[in-house]
């Protein structure tokens, strides 16, 4: 997986090249919020992943496909074989809204990728948006190339 450091230079250089857009900000505030972070690389384990496409998918109650790419493709083959069900977390460093105060939010989701799609550095997510929720609308409002860090896959159920 990718640490701190190093997840901080991604961004460092994503915000050097440009053409975030309006996702520049939100960049800046998740390197800044990087920088914070202890640097202990025997405790790392989320990788910095980018929104390659968002869909809103047409149902009874409000989902998105978020289709993501990985900036770290090559630490990936590290990560081992989590086997047929398995499952990653996303977190994101959100405003609190109390004196701008920002929040480590991680949620649990089942990936509609394959396993060897990560491996790949390609990963699909299906997410119900639930309006109180304290993640996915912040999913749901995301942009083409914001970056969302995703934890190595972790296997959900034991094999029999």
């Amino acid at each position: 997986s990718k640490c701190p450091s190093e997840a901080a230079e991604t961004l460092r250089t994503a915000l050097a090249c440009g053409g975030l857009g309006p996702d520049r900000d939100t960049v800046a505030r998740q390197l800044a919020s990087l920088e914070r972070v202890t640097q202990d690389d025997s405790q790392c384990e989320f990788v910095p992943w980018r929104v390659e496409s968002l869909e809103r998918l047409a149902s009874r109650s409000p989902s998105i496909l978020l289709r993501l790419g990985c900036l770290a493709g090559s630490r990936l083959s590290a990560h081992p074989d989590a086997g047929d069900v398995w499952h990653v977390e996303v977190m994101a460093n959100l405003n609190g809204g109390h004196g701008g105060t920002v929040q480590e939010v991680a949620r649990s989701y089942t990936p509609t990728s394959s396993s060897k799609a990560y491996q790949d550095g390609r990963l699909e997510l299906t997410v119900k948006v639930k309006p109180q929720g304290q993640l996915t609308p912040y999913l749901d409002s995301l942009r083409t190339g914001a970056v969302l860090q995703i934890s190595a896959p972790v296997q959900t159920l034991e094999p029999s």
